[in-house]
């Protein structure tokens, strides 16, 4: 039977309103962006909105935010790395404000939840696709999450940690991590004396931050803990984790403790210190580098005391810190009117300087050791040269061999005196013998 032509017509009309309302509900607009993370097919189609590059970067960068919300970060990050520049860092700017959006914590004392914890980690790990600008409004915004509210509470929370923030961005913190801090100590004690304490979080992001500022308050408080017994240690502490052994982040510079060395020198010799960050404190020194740290170390070499601790502590972290740089320096600093045992000469300071990866460089350390007004340094020259010297060495050391030093007490109990050798030669009978020696290695083999 035949359809009247006006039930035909209806159809058709209602086929075309149907078809419009369809792309209506795909066309990626921003209304359509916030219903789709509810939807089953929502996060197929917020992927597909970002990776077009026919809708603008607006739209791009909401799909990204709203798929962040629903937890597909990793995708969202493979999608962006894929991108040329230009259009990823137009992206960016438009998500790294949504993204704030999401992770800003109104309250300062609010414990954040998953949604502001993701969305901080998001910027974190997007840092480096922005542009300048907007990277430098990222950095902004980590420090106001940690910073803006207790610390301590947020510095944990989600998988970029304080620590990892704070090391990121630098000095861009050091403003809001000192008036923090400074706040704290500034606080009255209670009507029991108890005083809030600086916490050890806190501390790394000072530290962390590795301005002039920043370690110079660490220093104050260390110096001056007003009341809280624990914070010396705690605040060396802090400093050790930044500079030298800090959990999964790579050491911040340590040019940058120059300005606290003078402070740093002190602490080994104050007994008024726990041990720990009395060591932390050569560390530290030894972190600075080659070639600022010698003065340190041979100040601590020639140190004027009978505990011989410092002066094989010096020898050691100043070798390990300046190694063949600094080894004619730490080698003339240890005092000549000293006897020493031949084992802790080779423990503390030919060890060291045998580490190094350069054998060519330690052969020509060792030559320039020979013409050392040090008969410490002298000896040494001789020692390293019969470890990796070779032949053509053997005309410099036998320069030496009218050299009358006697070498007292030089053979350790342990050890056993070569042959040829008495058990207190002289430089010269030393020099003999390893000479000798050297002019049976075959040409090169050594000292390659």
């Amino acid at each position: 039977m035949k359809q009247p032509r006006s039930a035909s017509l209806l159809s058709l009309s209602f086929a075309v309103l149907l078809g419009a309302s369809v792309g209506a509900c795909e066309k990626v607009s921003h209304e359509n962006i916030d219903s789709w993370g509810n939807t089953k097919q929502g996060p197929d189609k917020l992927l597909k909105a970002l990776k077009s590059g026919e809708n603008s970067a607006s739209l791009r960068g909401h799909a990204a935010q709203k798929l962040i919300e629903i937890e597909r970060f990793s995708e969202v990050k493979e999608i962006l790395e894929g991108l040329e520049e230009g259009p990823r860092q137009e992206v960016m700017a438009e998500l790294v404000p949504r993204l704030w959006d999401m992770a800003r914590i109104n309250d300062a004392m609010a414990v954040p939840n998953s949604r502001q914890t993701n969305a901080k980690d998001a910027i974190f790990f997007t840092m480096g696709m922005a542009d300048a600008a907007t990277e430098a409004k990222m950095a902004d915004y980590l420090v106001e999450w940690f910073v803006g509210g207790h610390y301590e509470g947020r510095a944990g929370a989600g998988r970029v940690s304080g620590a990892m923030a704070m090391r990121r961005v630098g000095g861009v913190a050091a403003t809001r991590l000192l008036e923090s801090a400074r706040a704290i100590v500034a606080t009255p004690p209670d009507e029991q004396g108890r005083r809030v304490q600086v916490g050890d979080e806190l501390l790394k992001a000072l530290a962390l931050a590795g301005t002039q500022e920043t370690l110079e308050f660490l220093i104050e408080l260390a110096q001056n803990p007003r009341g809280d017994a624990s914070l010396p240690k705690r605040a060396v502490s802090a400093l050790f984790y930044a500079f030298v052994e800090p959990t999964g982040l790579d050491p911040v510079d340590g040019k940058a403790l120059i300005a606290i060395a003078p402070a740093l020198e002190k602490m080994p010799y104050d007994s008024g210190l726990p041990a720990t960050s009395r060591n932390d404190a050569v560390a530290l020194l030894a972190a600075i580098g080659a070639p600022e740290c010698v003065p340190y170390f041979t100040r601590m070499v020639g140190y004027p005391t009978d505990d011989e601790r410092f002066r094989w502590m010096g020898t050691q972290q100043g070798m390990r810190c300046a190694r063949v740089q600094g080894m004619q320096a730490i080698a003339e600093a240890l005092p000549a009117t000293v006897d020493y045992q031949r084992g802790m000469l080779s423990k503390y300071l030919w060890d060291e300087i045998l580490k190094y990866p350069d054998r060519s460089q330690i052969v020509a350390g060792a030559e320039s050791l020979l013409k050392s007004e040090s008969w410490v340094a002298r000896v040494s020259g001789i020692e390293l040269l019969a470890a990796v010297g070779g032949p053509k060495n053997v005309k410099s050391i036998k320069a030496l061999t009218g050299d009358s030093h006697r070498l007292k007490k030089w053979w350790g109990k342990d050890e056993k005196v070569p042959d040829g050798l008495k058990a207190e030669p002289t430089i010269g009978e030393l020099a003999a013998n390893v000479a000798k020696s050297l002019d049976k290695v075959a040409p090169g083999g050594r000292d390659k």
